[in-house]
């Protein structure tokens, strides 16, 4: 049995209009089914909306891509990229569920925020640095510290490079090349300091409308953890009870959450803040290398967030 916690004058038209809500982030979000466990206690179930789950309107969602996107090319550069594994973002979001994903509260399509491509990008530039200084002797996780620390930390004058290089080399403790000092001036200058905002604008993405009358635009995934009893059981109860311990005598405990499906294809922008094209080529170069070796989101180590 299926019920709504709601307020009482909406139960009986949410239940008869069930299947005629068009808004996905209004129905997950807003108006959850629970479900009637065995023990009688009723649960949020995320499997109630099916495997695969298709945008139930399209036509006032395309007028408002098709405005972003004017903006978009008005005042940068644009491309498109798919997904090559599923994508998920903004799973540990705060929710009814024990999971949640990222979705817009207007059109209900999932979309991923611009703070999170412009973080994916300086991690994978910092990490692509290290890289490349590897043979300095220093441990490769501590480069890479020292690294943030050269393009976050704020320099006397951000406008003087003869200053940022040298805040730069203070903050790394170690003897670079010219080449080096140079791209970090630029990564200073893309991504900004813990005083200067970045040159750089890194837009919310959007799934392309044209697909979504086809493909599903959310389908169910599965985490099935089998030893729950070890994971919560006190040191003092591991000791002392072997059912505790991790075994085949354990139950497991699938856990449903959505994601974004393969083969989906998204609007991505960035735009420079005084126009400057060199910093914006740099910047979206950057940004698609990390799409495609690391990816965004969540559950990227294994795999999840790859895009092509």
């Amino acid at each position: 049995m299926t019920e709504f916690f709601v307020p009482a004058y909406l139960k009986e038209i949410i239940k008869n209009h069930w299947d005629e809500i068009d808004n996905l982030s209004l129905k997950i979000e807003k108006f959850t089914p629970f479900v009637e466990e065995r023990d009688g206690t009723k649960k949020p179930k995320i499997a109630e909306f099916n495997f695969q789950i298709k945008l139930p309107e399209i036509e006032r969602y395309e007028r408002f891509f098709e405005l972003q996107k004017n903006l978009w090319e008005s005042v940068g550069e644009t491309f498109t990229m798919k997904t090559k594994s599923r994508l998920i973002v903004g799973l540990g979001d705060e929710s009814v569920y024990e999971t949640s994903i990222r979705l817009h509260r207007n059109y209900g399509v999932p979309y991923i925020p611009g703070s999170a491509l412009k973080g994916v990008a300086k991690h994978y530039a910092i990490l692509n640095l290290a890289g490349r200084l590897m043979d300095c002797g220093v441990d490769f996780f501590e480069l890479a510290k020292r690294i943030q620390d050269a393009l976050e930390n704020p320099a006397k004058d951000e406008r003087n490079n003869v200053v940022v290089k040298k805040t730069i080399e203070d903050k790394l403790k170690l003897d670079v090349s010219d080449d080096i000092l140079n791209e970090m001036t630029v990564l200073r200058r893309i991504f900004g300091t813990q005083k200067q905002e970045g040159e750089i604008i890194f837009f919310d993405v959007f799934p392309t409308p044209e697909q979504l009358s086809q493909k599903p635009i959310l389908e169910l995934d599965v985490i099935n953890p089998h030893y729950q009893p070890y994971y919560t059981a006190s040191e003092k109860e591991l000791g002392e009870k072997l059912e505790k311990a991790p075994g085949d005598w354990h139950q497991p405990n699938p856990i449903f959450f959505l994601t974004v499906p393969k083969g989906i294809e998204f609007q991505f922008a960035v735009a420079s803040r005084d126009g400057r094209r060199e910093l914006l080529d740099k910047a979206k170069s950057i940004l698609i290398s990390a799409l495609r070796e690391f990816g965004v989101g969540a559950k990227t180590g294994l795999g999840y967030g790859r895009l092509e």
